[in-house]
């Protein structure tokens, strides 16, 4: 199988360069986007198998659509070349597989999409219902007084929308995923009909793909598992934990836990947190000769 990774990364050079070296497989496409903002534009990185690379083409802040063009863009880019998944992580993202091990667990599941979808409740909730007209300037704004401005034109809009009850149709979940060859063409290809819908929202990379997916997608594809409950994200194949954190940044304590899971990846992790997790993940997951 062939892979494609697409990275966002804008912190933390050293552990950038550790997950780098993970996903050092032949089988593997790194498309790696680097925070215009950040000091990471300026450092060289590179893999020995894997076919890396590498841009700097958006300042991103969180929350903002930015994010959400920024993520279209390195899947863009990837669906260029086939691969059979194309799995979005961050930079604070690892695997917690060896890499044959997660090759045969896609393979097994071939065809099939890694999605988080949150409730259809949850959905209806304000900032998914609601336009936030000003949501983009707020991410952006530094200075105090312009910002108590914003928020209060903000909520004279919000309320406008809850008094004559507007609302829209949107479906959310967590941004990161692996997705077939053919669902990331399809989405690639209608991009600017699903941005349409989620514009005005806040973290719009969490309701870009999901929205396309129930809304706009053909209805052909296949989701590996149903979210059951709030938090999980078995449907994705990740570890994460949103009840210790936001999310909770693994530690070594953590080890046994995480190398027990049957997921393949897992976040979020810090060096500046614990330093020694991902010493302990690399030497389990090992490396192709």
């Amino acid at each position: 199988m062939k892979f494609a990774y697409l990275i966002m990364a804008h912190d933390n050079e050293q552990q950038l360069r550790l997950l780098l070296e993970a996903l050092d497989h032949k089988e593997n496409d790194i498309y790696l986007h680097l925070d215009k903002k950040s000091e990471l534009k300026w450092m060289t990185f590179e893999t020995q198998r894997a076919c890396l690379n590498v841009y700097c083409k958006f300042s991103v802040y969180w929350g903002d659509i930015s994010q959400t063009k920024c993520q279209i863009f390195l899947l863009n880019e990837a669906t260029k070349s086939y691969h059979d998944y194309y799995h979005l992580i961050s930079g604070h993202d690892f695997p917690i597989k060896a890499h044959e091990e997660i090759l045969a667990f896609f393979k097994k599941n071939a065809g099939k999409q890694f999605i988080h979808f949150e409730s259809k409740d949850y959905c209806m909730k304000e900032t998914c219902r609601y336009y936030h007209v000003f949501a983009p300037l707020l991410s952006r704004c530094h200075d105090g007084y312009l910002k108590n401005i914003i928020c209060l034109i903000e909520k004279i809009i919000l309320d406008f929308q809850r008094n004559n009850d507007v609302k829209r149709e949107l479906f959310c979940g967590a941004n990161w995923y692996s997705i077939t060859h053919d669902l990331a063409q399809e989405f690639c290809s209608k991009r600017n009909e699903v941005l349409k819908r989620v514009r005005w929202t806040i973290s719009s990379d969490e309701y870009v793909l999901q929205t396309f997916f129930k809304s706009i997608a053909t209805g052909k594809y296949v989701l590996f598992a149903e979210t059951k409950e709030p938090n999980d994200y078995y449907s994705t194949a990740r570890e994460i934990d949103w009840y210790r954190g936001t999310p909770y940044v693994w530690r070594s304590e953590d080890f046994d836990y995480l190398m027990k899971s049957d997921r393949m990846y897992a976040r979020k992790f810090d060096l500046s947190v614990d330093s020694e997790i991902l010493k302990q993940i690399g030497k389990v997951i090992g490396r192709e000769n």
